[in-house]
Parts: C-alpha cells; structure tokens; sequence
C-alpha cells in the first residue's frame, strides 16, 4: 500500500498532519495514523503507564536535584 492510499485508522476527524504506518506498542502489524492521532496515542499510553516513560538521554538527577522515576 502506498503512502497516498493510506487513511488515518482514528480518522478523518481531527486529522493533522502526514500519514504513516505507526506500531502501535504490540505485535506485528503497523497501522496508518496520522501526526495528531499517534501523538495522541503515544501521550494516552504514557499517561495510563507512567513507569514506561524513559529518562531522556544524558538525564543526569545531581543536574537540579531532581529525579525521574517513583522512588
């Protein structure tokens, strides 16, 4: 399927931006999003699973005393 045959799965709605083939997190299968919708989706899972969210890389806690996971 080419890139222009693709049509955002949480769509057309709300739609913004360029349309990819987006993992969802599990599985094989890709499914075409838009920009908005897998941001959307990427922020919704972060928030429902705060213990998945990476430090960023170079985080250092000694840099402002702070720190980047629960404990």
């Amino acid at each position: 399927m080419s890139p222009d045959e693709l049509a955002c799965i949480d769509g057309p709605d709300g739609c913004a931006g360029p349309i990819d083939a987006c993992w969802p997190g599990h599985g094989e299968r890709l499914w075409p999003r838009c920009e908005h919708h897998d941001r959307e989706r990427r922020r919704r899972e972060r928030a429902a699973d705060p213990d998945s969210i990476l430090a960023p890389p170079g985080f250092d806690p000694g840099d402002a005393g702070e720190r980047w996971d629960r404990d």
